[in-house]
C-alpha cells in the first residue's frame, strides 16, 4: 500500500535520537543537498511510472523529487519525527525498519542515501537480503555509505559503519541475483573536507 502512517514499530538495533531530537535542523541542513548526479545515474534504470522505494527517507527531500518525476513512491524512515515531516511534505511514508520489511519483487527502484551506514556490518548484509527480496527483477537498487575502516559511535550516539570499494564487492558477491552496475567515490555533498562516499548501484537480474 502506499499510503503513509506512522506505525508502533519501535528501534531494537541502535538509537534514532540524534534524528528525532534535530529533525528541523537536520531537515534544513539537507533540504539543498544536490543530488542532480546520483538522479542521473540511477533513473535512467528505471521505467516510466516505476514504484521507488527510499530506505530512510528522512523528510522526503528525494521523495519529493522522484514524485515529482512522475514516479510512485514510497518511504521508510526508522526516525518519527523524520516520519511526521515527510508526511506534513505531502510524501506517503511508513515508520519502519528496513530490517522487518518482508515485501516480494514491489519496487523497480530502491533508493537509501546514506542510511544503511548506520547498521551494523551483520545488520547492514541482512538489510542488503531483505531490500533485494522487494526489488523486482530488471530492478535497480543504490545505495551510500562512508568510505573507511572500522566502526564509530558518535557524541550523539549514532553508529557509523566503514567499507572500502573491495569490501562492498566482496559483501554483493554474495547474492547472486544483483550485479554491481555502478561504485564510484563522490566527495561529500555537504562541502566537509574529510568525508567521502561510496555509492553503489546494483540491478537485480
Amino acid at each position: 500500500m502506499l499510503e503513509g502512517s506512522i506505525g508502533a514499530w519501535q528501534n531494537k538495533h541502535w538509537s534514532m535520537h540524534f534524528y528525532d531530537d534535530h529533525a528541523d535542523a537536520y531537515s534544513e541542513r539537507t533540504s539543498t543537498v544536490d543530488m542532480s548526479d546520483v538522479y542521473r545515474r540511477f533513473l535512467p534504470h528505471l521505467p516510466s511510472g516505476a514504484r521507488i522505494l527510499d530506505v530512510g527517507c528522512g523528510p522526503g527531500r528525494d521523495l519529493k523529487f522522484f514524485r515529482d518525476q512522475g514516479f510512485r513512491v514510497q518511504g521508510i524512515d526508522s526516525s518519527r519525527e523524520m516520519v511526521k515531516r515527510a508526511l506534513a511534505a505531502g510524501v506517503p511514508v511508513h515508520h519502519k525498519s528496513c530490517l522487518d520489511m518482508n515485501e516480494e519483487n514491489t519496487f523497480e527502484g530502491i533508493w537509501a542515501s546514506a542510511s544503511l551506514l548506520h547498521l551494523t556490518r551483520v545488520d547492514f548484509v541482512q538489510a542488503l537480503a531483505r531490500l533485494f527480496k522487494a526489488l523486482c527483477s530488471q530492478g535497480a537498487f543504490y545505495f551510500s555509505v562512508k568510505a573507511g575502516d572500522g566502526v564509530q559511535t558518535d557524541a550523539e550516539g549514532r553508529l557509523f559503519t566503514y567499507y572500502q570499494v573491495d569490501d562492498l564487492k566482496q559483501i554483493l558477491a554474495q547474492f547472486s541475483e544483483v550485479a554491481i552496475q555502478e561504485i564510484w567515490l563522490s566527495g561529500d555533498s555537504m562541502g566537509r573536507s574529510q568525508v567521502q562516499w561510496i555509492n553503489v548501484i546494483c540491478l537485480k537480474k
